[in-house]
């Protein structure tokens, strides 16, 4: 059995930097990988080294990753991360095209007129060539910027993205002669940061020149705070079962990034469909287990990145159970509060006393969270009233109990001529009368602007902002448990009008061009089908089948829909104010004909029985929370099998 060792780097504290430059959820990104290595993943706790703030200077890093590469073995398995800021400096030779070099960011590295002390792209190259020489099953994450420049967050997030460096390396103070001038070669075509090797796979919080974005949020009264790809790619490991890749978590992580931060679109290169760490070890339910249990206070070791929502209800079994079917749980518990790496939760029945390492296995999970929450603290408190009042009365909408916790902020703005932007909302140079403007994390305006003085101003606000909480509601749906083998694809036309297979996410297309999907059926029994479309204005289309409820594939079946006579052309509508935005189609699988055309309507229907979790949730999703059934028992149909699948691109306005 190989060895498995990590080296986990997480940084907020920078004090060679301004105040603004900062940062929250690095650290806390830090601990939650080693957890999640340990728990899931068999990592000895003796075998991960943890650096935080000013333990990650720059010696402290290069010499830990110089330790590892002297006590990593033939075959053993190594994981590498960093959150922090990544950023640029002044290229040492002329082979780079930029004229910079992108860097990772010690604690104890500064700017003008400070030394950088900042670890280079071709100095984390050549030591990777040095441990691949050792082994092959090296993975690492960077969650973190290489774009070099920080940019305006209305909600108070950050981005981890430190500025560039121009100044000579003199100005620096380095010594050109101890940077390495090349580490190997790469190809006009590679866009990542490191060079690509089938020896190692690469996860990067975002593209060259993006942000990786830290976010917050509020759950039972904890402020979360994490970097959004460490977040998302955490739950998609917690879900992994035996045979799962880094493409398959890396695919799911992408998703649930982008849909919270549209800009945002991480990467993965290199050996991105070898199994996860290198074996098999891979426990095949999804749990998190009791570290302590007090009195009816249960403390789980599992928090917000592991899926845990207060109000949630989990099912309690025995330790190093892999298998819950026709075993009676132990006990039955609900999530109170939850924060990043722990939750607490009550004893709600119990036939067998808890003990610290029994598993717990969610059973019935909340929907609070399907509420949006909107920050109203950059309104005067006269301007505040009306919209507090339409908010509460809402069941699709909440206010935010701090500016970290909003989804969206509403602005009033008082008319412009063009001569002037407000920093607020700078795509909106041009606005005849004063009005409401909702405005998501990224400063993004996420529906058109209403003038105050119409008399249903407060009621068109309230009505675009539930249409926004259920648009990112459906395309947040999901069931990680799924055990359904299904394929989705996105396919676009080339200039020879042949079809290519898309990424999963990210690529550019314009407004114009067509699209087709295909659908495999992998199973051994018939599925039910059904792909939506989310558009740019927040409008949730079913597309396929239309207008009737899913379509049957049978087993071991493709379907390609798109590629003939009819076609599926995409467009930027009118009202879009930008010249960009994101676009997804999702399809749903399930074992049973169902009905998806309540997302264009005012209910649900054919979702399955009154006590099925899919109609559950579908309904909490489209008309707000409701109150929890009084019934605690999983549900023993074999059809409550069901799958999501999201597959999104950017969509450009013709000839912006």
């Amino acid at each position: 059995m190989p060895n498995k060792h990590a080296l986990i780097i997480g940084v907020d504290h920078y004090p060679n930097l301004d105040p603004k430059y900062q940062l929250s959820g690095c650290v806390n990104d830090a601990r939650l990988i080693r957890q999640v290595l340990i728990e899931h993943f068999s990592f000895p706790e003796a075998n991960i080294v943890s650096l935080h703030n000013e333990a990650a200077s720059r010696q402290g890093i290069l010499g830990a990753m110089e330790q590892l590469v002297e006590s990593v073995e033939d075959g053993d398995v190594v994981f590498f991360h960093y959150s922090g800021h990544g950023s640029r400096r002044t290229a040492v030779s002329d082979e780079e095209g930029t004229g910079k070099d992108s860097t990772i960011m010690p604690s104890d590295s500064g700017r003008d007129p400070l030394p950088n002390l900042d670890i280079v792209d071709k100095e984390i190259n050549l030591w990777l060539q040095r441990l691949s020489a050792k082994t092959h099953s090296l993975s690492l994450l960077f969650d973190c910027c290489h774009s070099g420049t920080i940019t305006r967050d209305p909600f108070a997030a950050r981005v981890r993205a430190a500025p560039d460096d121009s100044r000579s390396l003199s100005a620096m103070g380095i010594d050109p002669e101890t940077v390495p001038r090349t580490a190997q070669a790469r190809s006009s075509r590679e866009q990542g940061w490191l060079a690509l090797s089938d020896a190692y796979v690469v996860m990067s919080g975002c593209r060259d020149n993006q942000y990786a974005s830290e976010f917050s949020e509020q759950r039972g009264g904890e402020t979360i705070r994490n970097g959004a790809l460490t977040y998302h790619l955490v739950s998609a490991l917690v879900e992994a079962r035996p045979g799962t890749t880094f493409r398959d978590v890396f695919e799911t992580a992408q998703a649930r990034v982008n849909g919270q931060f549209p800009a945002q679109n991480p990467q993965i290169e290199g050996a991105k469909d070898r199994e996860l760490f290198g074996d098999r070890n891979i426990v095949p339910i999804r749990f998190v287990s009791v570290a302590s249990v007090e009195g009816k206070t249960v403390v789980l070791s599992g928090g917000a990145a592991h899926g845990l929502r207060p109000g949630s209800r989990w099912s309690v079994y025995p330790p190093a159970t892999k298998v819950t079917e026709g075993l009676q749980p132990l006990a039955a518990i609900e999530i109170v509060s939850v924060d990043s790496l722990t939750a607490q939760a009550r004893v709600v029945s119990a036939e067998a006393a808890i003990v610290p390492g029994a598993r717990c296995v969610e059973v019935e999970p909340a929907t609070d969270h399907f509420r949006l929450s909107i920050d109203l603290g950059g309104l005067a408190p006269d301007a505040r009233i009306a919209l507090e009042e339409a908010i509460k009365a809402s069941d699709l909408l909440q206010l935010a109990v701090s500016e970290d916790a909003a989804d969206v902020r509403i602005y009033r703005l008082e008319p412009r001529d063009g001569s002037g932007e407000d920093e607020r909302v700078p795509q909106l140079t041009r606005l005849a009368s004063t009005s409401w403007a909702i405005v998501d994390r990224s400063g993004r305006l996420v529906s058109p602007p209403t003038a105050c003085d119409l008399s249903y101003a407060i009621g068109t606000v309230i009505g675009n902002a539930e249409t926004l909480a259920r648009y990112r509601n459906a395309l947040s749906l999901d069931n990680p448990d799924s055990q359904l083998k299904v394929e989705f694809n996105l396919l676009r036309e080339s200039g020879d009008g042949s079809w290519i297979k898309m990424a999963t996410h990210g690529e550019s297309l314009v407004a114009g061009d067509s699209v087709a999907f295909e659908v495999i059926n992998h199973e051994d029994r018939p599925v039910f089908l059904s792909v939506l479309d989310f558009g740019l204005t927040g409008r949730v289309q079913l597309i396929y089948p239309p207008n009737k409820s899913s379509e049957l594939l049978e087993a071991g079946q493709m379907l390609r829909v798109g590629c003939g006579k009819r076609r599926i052309q995409l467009d930027v509508p009118a009202e879009v104010s930008a010249d960009s935005g994101q676009e997804a189609f999702k399809i749903f699988v399930t074992l049973e004909e169902t009905d998806f055309s309540w997302l264009q309507q005012a209910g649900t229907r054919s979702l399955g029985g009154a006590g099925s979790r899919l109609r559950r949730l579908f309904e909490a999703a489209c008309c707000g929370p409701r109150q929890r059934d009084a019934s605690f028992e999983p549900e023993e149909d074999e059809n409550q099998d069901w799958r999501s699948i999201v597959r999104s691109f950017e969509l450009h306005r013709r000839g912006a």
